[in-house]
């Protein structure tokens, strides 16, 4: 019985924990804003679990870049492993949408940016980067979480289902960001 409440004790305080640091780091994200745009959805899904591409809405937002180079870089893992947090503590965006730590929110593929290499020193005081080249307009996509939603009822509907979503973004990035732990 003592080991039963304080195993339960303990999972109490790990969850409360857990949450207020899940508090604290979207408080810091949104002290910290500098931008304050909405990500586009780029892919969206449909009930049947087929893939909208909104290619209209990626051209139109890629015109932001004003004809420079553009990069992409897209966070990959499982869901509420932090890839949307990651994205708005990096931008400094406080338009984004995120889990509870448990229940995902992102569903598709969000695009953000676009963003450039002197502005996002800037924001986190690389003074080494602020003075480079403004050549470069960099966008972030945030892809919906492996296991978040069912996608399929055995593992290889699955799979299918995330290579397709996935290796579009995969193959157009400069930079693949993969985040393992949970946020």
């Amino acid at each position: 019985k003592i080991k039963t409440i304080k195993i339960f004790e303990k999972k109490k305080i790990e969850h409360i924990t857990s949450w207020t640091l899940h508090i604290s780091f979207h408080f810091l994200i949104i002290m910290n804003a500098s931008v304050s745009r909405k990500p586009i959805i780029i892919a969206d899904i449909l009930p049947n679990n087929e893939i909208k591409w909104h290619t209209d809405l990626l051209l139109e937002a890629l015109k932001k870049a004003n004809g420079k180079f553009i990069r992409f870089v897209v966070l990959v893992g499982g869901y509420q492993k932090g890839k949307t947090s990651f994205i708005a503590l990096t931008t400094g965006n406080d338009k984004h949408e995120f889990g509870n730590g448990e229940n995902a929110k992102t569903i598709g593929a969000l695009l953000d940016g676009p963003y450039t290499i002197p502005e996002l020193a800037h924001r986190w005081r690389i003074k080494k980067y602020e003075d480079i080249d403004d050549d470069e307009s960099i966008f972030f996509i945030d892809i919906e979480g492996f296991g978040s939603f069912n996608r399929g009822n055995a593992e290889n509907q699955m799979k299918a289902f995330y290579s397709k979503l996935y290796a579009p973004f995969i193959a157009i990035s400069s930079n693949i960001i993969f985040l393992l732990e949970k946020n």
